[in-house]
Parts: C-alpha cells; sequence; structure tokens
C-alpha cells in the first residue's frame, strides 16, 4: 500500500491507469474541491473499489460540500452506499 499526499487536482490524474482497492477523500471541504476528487477518484476505481469520504452526514458546516457530493454521487448511480460510520457524536 502507498499513501499519496499532496494536491489532490495536481496528484489524481497522475495515476490514472493505476486500479485503486481503497479510496479516502478528505482535504477540502468546499463543494466544487470535493465534487472534483470525486470525479478523478471514480476515474481510478473499479467495480470492487471502495470509496471513503470523509465529513459526510455532519451537522458541521464542514460536511456541507462532502455530503451534496456524495448524494449526487448517489443519485447519478457512480456509486452505491454499503455502509456509512461516524467517529464521534460530533461528526454525526
Amino acid at each position: 500500500h502507498i499513501l499519496l499526499e499532496g494536491n489532490s487536482a495536481e496528484m489524481l490524474p497522475r495515476f490514472r491507469h493505476i486500479e485503486f482497492d481503497l479510496i479516502f477523500i478528505d482535504g477540502n471541504h468546499a463543494y466544487e474541491a470535493v465534487k472534483l476528487d470525486m470525479l478523478l477518484c471514480l476515474q481510478m476505481a473499479t467495480e470492487d473499489t471502495l470509496v471513503l469520504l470523509n465529513h459526510v452526514f455532519t451537522d458541521m458546516t464542514e460536511g456541507l460540500g462532502p455530503t451534496k457530493v456524495w448524494l449526487e454521487t448517489l443519485r447519478e448511480g457512480e456509486a452505491k452506499q454499503i455502509g456509512w460510520h461516524s467517529c464521534c457524536s460530533r461528526h454525526g
């Protein structure tokens, strides 16, 4: 396993040729940034890839962008939700 760190808009396109088993999206919580992260990550995903998106379904302001993107992704049929977990009551 390799941990990739950096600006996702610059880093992710470099890895489009690799299929990932697990993708964890966390960073800029603005809708536009999360939407781009999701788009780029789905290009690297297979049918079996698990995508984890941080700050979804929380009442915190930082959860607005990620939650909107996740619900759009589900509605568009680009992913299916198989579970949900919160780390603490503060995060939903």
